[in-house]
C-alpha cells in the first residue's frame, strides 16, 4: 500500500498535502496503539520525502504525537516558506 501511494504521488498528480495523519487513541478508535504509532512515523516520513505539508489528526494523543512528529519531521523541510510550525489550539 505504502508503495503504492508513493507511486502515485511521485507521477505528478495534484497532491498539496499529506493528511490526515496522527493518532487517535479515543475510546471510539479500537486500533492498536502500537500500530497507529508504526504507521504515523512511516507517513511522517514519506511526507517530508515528498516535501508535502502534512495535515495531523490528533485525539487525546497530544504529547505523543508531538514527540513523535519533532522526531521525525526536521527542524526546517521542503514545504513553501521552508518552515514547520508546530502548534497546539486548544
Amino acid at each position: 500500500m505504502e508503495a503504492l501511494l508513493e507511486r502515485i504521488l511521485r507521477r505528478g498528480h495534484p497532491v498539496v498535502a499529506l493528511g490526515e495523519i496522527g493518532l487517535d487513541y479515543s475510546a471510539n478508535n479500537t486500533t492498536d496503539h502500537d500500530l497507529q504509532r508504526h504507521v504515523f512515523r512511516r507517513q511522517l516520513l514519506l511526507g517530508v520525502a515528498l516535501g508535502l505539508p502534512l495535515v495531523l489528526h490528533v485525539r487525546e494523543a497530544e504529547e505523543e504525537a508531538l514527540e513523535i512528529t519533532k522526531a521525525n519531521v526536521p527542524r526546517h523541510s521542503k514545504t513553501q516558506d521552508n518552515q514547520i510550525i508546530l502548534e497546539r489550539v486548544e
